[in-house]
């Protein structure tokens, strides 16, 4: 997206055809547009279910960051954006990120709005000179370098990502059934939503412990007896992924089943 500068009509049905062609072919598709807030950028994440921010603990990228949430906020309306912090240096510097952008959030923006804007940390990916090599080289990290920690990193996230919206969008027919049935026999909505939600939440939480347990054992084959490297499991960061992963499958959940109840 990034190879266009204003967004002629020329440009919108360009971007409409592909968006139009790819999605008959894939289940997910991703759409990676450029920094800042350029009309081309917005128009192009206004044909996105779902938003995914990338931001850096650098000050300047925060501030991109925020400025791209709050335009989304009052412009497209929306009130869930997920975030991945990349380039960390230590464990758990994502959770301070989400944490400094969302109290900005909940204190500027979140008053101008009808609901509440939620940022939704998906994880956190290391710095990693790799990366910087790979980009001089024009090379693709994961092919030539699979076992850096940032390609390690990559996997995990995207191994959970994959592991839950397959498990949600597979489970999503059965769940609307199952609601309508209860709700036939004279269940209460409360009660149904409550029971449907904690199976959501079982759901991120199996994505997170699948991504996490294969992401940590091909992290350590390849680190530690590949490489003879120290590599230590980091609990926290597992946990906090854990409880992101559960939050937003009882939020897709909430979603999935709103029409139903």
């Amino acid at each position: 997206m990034v190879e266009y500068s204003r967004l002629t009509p020329e440009v919108r049905q360009k971007l409409l055809d592909v968006v139009e062609r790819v999605g008959t072919r894939f289940d997910h598709v991703l759409l990676d547009t450029g920094a800042g807030i350029s009309d081309v950028v917005l128009f192009t994440i206004s044909l996105a279910d779902q938003v995914i921010v990338v931001a850096t603990p650098e000050p300047t990228s925060m501030t991109d960051a925020y400025a791209t949430i709050k335009v989304l906020a009052a412009t497209q309306a929306r009130r869930a954006i997920r975030l991945v912090v990349n380039q960390v240096r230590r464990p758990g510097e994502g959770r301070v990120v989400h944490q400094q952008l969302q109290q900005v959030v909940d204190r500027y923006v979140n008053p101008t709005l009808d609901a509440a804007l939620r940022l939704e940390l998906l994880g956190e990916l290391p710095a990693d000179p790799a990366v910087r090599e790979a980009v001089a080289r024009r090379e693709l990290l994961l092919e030539t370098q699979p076992g850096t920690p940032f390609s390690m990193a990559v996997v995990t996230l995207a191994t959970g990502l994959l592991v839950l919206a397959s498990a949600i969008v597979a489970s999503r027919r059965q769940q609307i059934r199952r609601a309508v049935l209860l709700k036939v026999l004279g269940g209460q909505r409360r009660d149904i939503l409550t029971l449907l939600l904690l199976e959501h939440a079982g759901l991120g939480l199996v994505a997170a412990l699948v991504g996490s347990i294969l992401g940590g054992v091909g992290a350590w084959i390849l680190v530690s007896p590949v490489m003879g490297l120290g590599w230590t499991l980091a609990p926290g960061l597992v946990a906090a992924t854990s409880l992101t992963a559960i939050l937003l499958a009882a939020a897709i959940g909430a979603f999935v089943l709103r029409r139903a109840l």
